[in-house]
Formats: structure tokens, C-alpha cells, sequence
């Protein structure tokens, strides 16, 4: 068994793990409550980090605030079409989306989601005073921007795999 499943369900172990790049991603409302609901268990994204993440949620408007983290195992990276087939099987009807949201690229990724956190709200002007804007895709969590850590609590864990 390797470290990340031992640690999966401690935060703070995930924080501390160096193997785990730490980002920030916007999710439109629809997409963070399919997580949240065990709809989806996939994000699908143009560019990406390789390799595993753990990734802060913030969630576009209406709700505009950082509601989760989300850990995400080694995406696949694949063609348009191979992507498709992955979002066709996770919910019918997703495919034709997927290949419209990846027309004109060459790879897509598809990145499995492992585990939920939801944490108590922070908000644009929280985020604002320890130096975050949110991102239009996504924004690694380095140096000052890893101030975001001692922000967080905890409010449920979900497994999403």
C-alpha cells in the first residue's frame, strides 16, 4: 500500500506530502455539486498538472468562495475522443460536451478524483487578504500563496473514487 492511501484521509499528511503538487482550480457550481452529489468522479481539463494534486476549489460565481479541496490521482492524458469515452461512461450524454470543450486540442486530460474535502467557506475578500485571486483554470500554491493552509478547516471528508 503506498503512502497517499494511508494518508488519503488527513489533510493536513496530504499538506505536508512533497509528492503532491498543491493548486488552486475554479469549478463552476454545477460541476462542484456533481462532486459533492458522487456524479462526478472525473474533471476534465485542457492543460493540467502531471502527476498527483491536491487541488483548492474555488467556486464561481454565484457562490464565489473556496469550498473544498479535491484529491486528485495521476490524470490520463489522452486524445479528444478517448477523453469523451471516459465522460460518456461516467454520464450519458457528457461526451458530445467533452469533445466541444476539447475541439482544436490534441491531448485532453481526464483526472480522477480520489477524495473530497469540504472545508468552511472562505470568501473573495478572505482570499484577497493572504494574497489569492482566483484563477480562470488553474494557479500552483507556492511560496506566499501557500498561506491559504493555515486558513483551511475541515467540515466533512467524501470519498469520491
Amino acid at each position: 500500500m503506498s503512502s497517499i492511501e494511508i494518508e488519503v484521509n488527513n489533510l493536513e499528511q496530504l499538506l505536508q506530502n512533497k509528492e503532491i503538487k498543491k493548486c488552486l482550480i475554479s469549478l463552476n457550481t454545477e460541476a462542484f455539486n456533481d462532486f459533492i452529489n458522487g456524479d462526478k468522479k472525473f474533471e476534465y481539463r485542457r492543460k493540467y498538472i502531471d502527476g498527483k494534486t491536491l487541488a483548492f476549489i474555488y467556486v464561481t460565481s454565484p457562490i464565489k468562495q473556496l469550498r473544498a479541496a479535491i484529491l486528485f490521482d495521476k490524470p490520463i492524458l489522452d486524445t479528444p475522443e478517448e477523453i469523451a469515452k471516459i465522460a460518456e461512461s461516467e454520464h450519458p450524454h457528457w461526451k458530445e460536451g467533452a469533445l466541444e470543450y476539447l475541439k482544436g486540442c490534441k491531448k485532453g486530460y481526464a483526472i480522477p478524483a480520489k477524495k473530497l474535502f469540504i472545508l468552511k467557506p472562505i470568501d473573495l475578500i478572505g482570499l484577497g487578504k493572504i494574497g489569492i485571486t482566483p484563477p480562470q483554470s488553474y494557479v500552483y500554491l507556492i511560496n506566499e500563496k501557500r498561506k491559504l493552509f493555515d486558513e483551511i478547516e475541515i467540515q466533512q471528508n467524501i470519498d469520491v473514487s
